[in-house]
């Protein structure tokens, strides 16, 4: 492969490899930024005066399903992302590898160099084992707060209890007087 054809193959796979890898961080960041506004909500709606048990257990059921479908759905995106990073980055240190001796430098990729064991820097401490951990105890913490609001909504009267406190919801109970047409 010619020197200019090479220029062009590597400039390509580095540009991949770095649009790949920002689309994984951004997804992150928006993640990191999701947290706090669920668990804001779900701490707001468990523990408000302003509504009632069973409202508050509504709210928290919702909330935690949502966060823990929310994490799932971004630890998925997160997958697909490392998916598509890998193949730019075996490509990447192939390469790197492939340009080395005809500049002089010793035949060992940059990108492979990066990623080699280094003692003072733990394997368990990589992105793809830290990652998945954050996504996994958030999801579990969402079910778990779940959980709590299932049963202050299940202990407060359900969810016809909650539909009867919308204003201009309330359903009628089979035992009141009005549903027999007496007043």
């Amino acid at each position: 492969m010619g020197d200019e054809r090479l220029k062009i193959v590597l400039d390509h796979t580095r540009a991949m490899f770095i649009y790949h890898a920002d689309q994984r961080i951004k997804s992150l960041n928006f993640y990191f930024v999701a947290i706090p506004v669920f668990a804001s909500a779900l701490g707001y709606a468990l523990i408000t005066g302003n509504l009632t048990c069973a409202m508050r257990g509504f709210f928290g059921l919702t909330l935690g399903i949502a966060g823990a479908v929310l994490s799932y759905c971004c630890w998925l995106l997160d997958k697909r992302n490392e998916q598509l990073i890998e193949p730019n980055k075996a490509l990447l240190i192939c390469l790197e590898t492939d340009i080395s001796p005809i500049h002089g430098i010793r035949p060992q990729s940059p990108t492979d160099q990066a990623d080699c064991e280094n003692p003072n820097y733990p394997r368990y401490a990589r992105y793809g084992k830290v990652v998945p951990v954050i996504f996994g105890v958030y999801i579990v913490l969402s079910l778990l707060a779940a959980a709590i609001s299932l049963l202050i909504l299940c202990i407060n009267g359900g969810l016809l209890s909650v539909i009867s406190s919308i204003p201009g919801c309330g359903l009628p109970s089979p035992f009141s007087h009005a549903s027999y047409g007496h007043s």
